[in-house]
């Protein structure tokens, strides 16, 4: 049985009009995902150290992983200055229980550095927590952050 020329155009043009709507729905929300806190998003982050820079909501976190050791540069969005910051971590091997991961934490540099053993895995799962304070619009604002990357031998 075959449909009349009128009912094909009308099928086809409800199809082109679906795609294009579900195109513009999945443009609009990825826009939407990656804006935060009040900034537009697409935002690229920059690295000051030579490291991988994770954004979080108010604090970016920059790593680098080197010679078995870890280094992480914890900083404000807008580059405030950090206070009262106190740093933990855990990292996981793929096979293994989490164990706490002693940083030490230099404040005058703002650098936290940890020896890394790998043992015989060439992967580990760090898990970062923060807590700082940071002069936020004139305010000084308690700030927490927890970012999760791996690091490779």
């Amino acid at each position: 049985m075959s449909q009349n020329p009128q009912t094909k155009i009308t099928q086809v043009l409800m199809a082109s009009s679906f795609a294009m709507l579900t195109v513009f729905a999945l443009v609009s929300f990825s826009h939407q995902a990656q804006a935060h806190e009040g900034h537009h998003a697409p935002v690229k982050l920059k690295s000051k150290y030579g490291g991988m820079v994770k954004a979080g909501k108010a604090l970016d976190l920059e790593y680098r992983v080197q010679q078995g050791e870890l280094k992480v540069w914890p900083r404000a969005h807008e580059g405030e200055q950090l206070k009262d910051v106190k740093i933990a971590a855990t990292l996981t091997p793929p096979r293994g229980k989490s164990q706490a991961l002693p940083l030490n934490w230099d404040t005058a540099t703002g650098l936290a550095v940890a020896k890394l053993d790998f043992g015989k895995s060439h992967r580990l799962a760090i898990e970062i927590r923060l807590e700082a304070m940071a002069d936020v619009n004139g305010q000084l604002t308690a700030i927490q952050e927890q970012f999760k990357f791996q690091a490779e031998k």
